[in-house]
């Protein structure tokens, strides 16, 4: 009888691993810093951009978003993101395919008056900037985004609200939080300082919820395209960051959506991040597949 799908996902995962170990060496693509000039921001965005060694025919694209006081460069670098997807190709766990990787500051992937239309560049320059540019599979089928901490967050919001562009969402150690009550005291708002003025200074309860996870995914439409989903936090990360982590997909599933959540032995670093997309990789695979027609 084969292995359910999640199964499947795991024996993929643990030999990716198993290779990545035996193999800390293997040529393959390449990334080269790039920048988007946006009129809409009124600068440049930069990001990192990885090419398979290999590029036939059209190519899926992951999307991959940094943590706070991070920037483009932290996945090549801390991330080993290279390695990474030159090993999961190799081992022909994922197709090959682009990955870009946005820097965008402490703006938290939303839109502000702090940092200007973040979100609205990612979603509406930078993604058809990419798909005019390189042979892309210019469709949700073969699009993922994933990012971690912050950048969880911002996969999360950018997945959701563009359902009919991204087919996947990766969160590791996202930051999904609950909402705050309109009426929150200066002493609850206070836990927020490190959203910095993107929400307002004092922060604004209303400018947050309006970028809130939970309240995001209870506003996705019941019917068209849907997006599945996958987590994972260490188990000696922040409390908030893992039992965050676990409401969203228990919600998410409560809602009919397809949802994974990975609990990984190790806190909020790199470690527990490359390995949490390495087991994403492995359930990503399967999910990225041509346009139709």
């Amino acid at each position: 009888m084969p292995r359910p799908i999640a199964a499947r996902s795991k024996v993929r995962a643990l030999l990716l691993a198993g290779v990545l170990l035996a193999s800390p060496s293997l040529a393959g693509g390449r990334i080269t810093a790039e920048s988007l000039d946006s009129p809409r921001l009124g600068r440049a965005l930069p990001y990192q951009l990885y090419v398979p060694q290999t590029v036939q025919g059209r190519l899926p694209v992951l999307y991959l978003y940094h943590g706070l006081r991070g920037d483009e460069t932290d996945w090549p670098t801390g991330g080993g993101i290279a390695e990474i997807l030159d090993t999961a190709i190799k081992a022909k766990v994922i197709p090959p395919l682009f990955a870009v990787m946005p820097g965008v500051g402490n703006s938290w992937y939303v839109d502000s008056e702090a940092f200007g239309p973040i979100a609205t560049t990612l979603s509406d320059d930078l993604l058809p900037a990419i798909d005019a540019r390189l042979p892309t599979q210019a469709c949700r089928t073969g699009r993922a985004v994933a990012g971690l901490s912050m950048g969880g967050l911002g996969a999360v919001l950018q997945g959701l609200r563009h359902p009919d562009r991204y087919g996947t969402i990766i969160s590791l150690s996202g930051s999904l939080f609950d909402p705050v009550p309109p009426n929150a005291d200066s002493s609850v708002l206070a836990r927020f300082r490190m959203f910095g003025a993107v929400f307002g200074q004092p922060m604004e309860p209303a400018r947050y919820n309006a970028a809130n996870a939970f309240l995001t995914l209870a506003g996705l439409p019941a019917s068209g395209s849907r997006p599945d989903l996958w987590f994972a936090a260490g188990d000696d990360d922040y409390p908030s960051i893992l039992v965050g982590s676990a409401k969203l997909h228990i919600e998410a599933q409560r809602l009919g959506l397809a949802s994974e959540l990975r609990v990984i032995d190790g806190g909020h670093s790199w470690g527990t991040w490359r390995q949490g997309l390495t087991e994403a990789l492995a359930w990503l695979g399967p999910h990225l597949k041509p346009c139709a027609g």
